[in-house]
């Protein structure tokens, strides 16, 4: 690949910037055109502003998440239109180009991140003849698909797990196949952490024991810790830790926050927001359990009460009715999701190679 002959130009001279606008006069359920914001399609109107074949990336808030449009919409004020002018650059390779492009440099805002069209225009994009921005295109299509089709697959494997635990135990509907129910708190130790005085931040934090929180419980899963507490925290405080196979329900947060589940892959102590189901392997098999709960997330998470915010707290997580079917059963269905699992973790491998090359392909071009 010569790069040697290609042109750079700034978006000025190449792209038409759209500035987005209020959407409340032309909302309209029936509408045909979406509304935009850079989180994707909000509803619909009646009108547009942006042609199809425009890029959206945002003007605030999620500046680096591009997102390519094939029809027509209204974007929201939060939001940029980026029209390519087709004469020299394909909307799509435009695409890709912001896809790669790290707008995090021209955030000037502390709290919310914020781009500016004046900034934007002086960006430089590399542009080859377009038949070769075509054939760019197509092979980065062709990656992109390859990871969204492999991305359904593990939603599949995810339906596959939860329709066996369904005709293997039923649900609250059928009265769980008529297997005995217990209160958590009459089979498990339900217990909470707390947060150490930042008073003392020097003391209790920065050390080597993960922390969790309830922003880091992500359905199936603990993202890294943001903050890690030292053992001087335990003594002094009631932070407690707890062991591997732990399972944590998020008390507290908003938007899909409240009520999301996920096991310990490590020991951690946790904060007064996490409710924490220490396991008994002799009565109840973790797998079971873990999908029982990530199967009840909506039923918990209704269960919150209180004003403007609704909050789950441990009495309310200790009432939660859970079946408790004979143990070989369990273990039949934790050997049946471990084998799930396992192709999981081969598609998730498969999945992060197949991003590796589509990332290094577009450093190639745009770097």
């Amino acid at each position: 690949m010569n790069k040697s002959k290609w042109e750079y130009k700034k978006w000025n001279d190449v792209i038409k910037i759209i500035n987005g606008r209020d959407y409340k006069s032309v909302v309209d359920p029936n509408g045909a055109y979406p509304i935009c914001g850079s989180g994707g399609i909000m509803g619909y109107a009646n009108s547009y502003l942006c042609p199809s074949e425009t890029v959206i990336i945002g003007r605030k808030g999620n500046i680096n998440k591009p997102i390519y449009m094939n029809r027509k919409f209204w974007n929201v004020d939060t939001a940029f239109g980026l029209v390519a002018d087709k004469t020299i650059l394909s909307p799509k390779y435009l695409y890709y180009f912001c896809e790669q492009y790290d707008f995090d440099k021209h955030n000037k805002a502390v709290t919310i991140p914020s781009l500016t069209k004046r900034d934007l225009l002086k960006i430089v994009i590399p542009i080859p003849p377009l038949d070769f921005q075509n054939r760019i295109v197509s092979e980065l299509d062709q990656l992109s698909a390859i990871i969204s089709l492999k991305q359904q697959q593990m939603k599949e494997y995810d339906a596959l797990a939860q329709s066996l635990f369904y005709e293997m135990f039923g649900d609250e509907n059928n009265q769980y196949n008529g297997f005995q129910t217990f209160k958590l708190s009459e089979l498990f130790e339900v217990g909470t952490g707390s947060t150490p005085s930042r008073k003392l931040e020097n003391i209790y934090y920065g050390g080597t024991l993960n922390w969790v929180k309830t922003t880091e419980i992500h359905g199936n899963y603990i993202s890294e810790t943001e903050e890690k507490i030292t053992r001087k925290a335990l003594e002094d405080t009631n932070c407690k830790m707890y062991p591997s196979n732990t399972i944590l329900i998020a008390m507290y947060g908003q938007g899909k926050t409240r009520g999301q589940t996920a096991r310990l892959t490590a020991p951690a102590a946790t904060n007064q927001a996490c409710a924490a189901i220490l396991p008994k392997p002799e009565i109840c098999n973790t797998d079971f359990l873990f999908e029982f709960f990530l199967l009840s997330y909506e039923r918990i998470r209704n269960m919150a009460r209180g004003g403007t915010q609704s909050n789950l707290n441990l009495s309310l997580v200790k009432s939660i009715e859970i079946p408790l079917p004979p143990l070989s059963l369990q273990h039949s269905f934790a050997e049946k999701v471990k084998a799930i699992e396992h192709q999981k973790s081969l598609l998730k491998q498969s999945i992060a190679e197949t991003q590796t090359l589509l990332d290094s392909r577009m450093q190639e071009y745009f770097g």
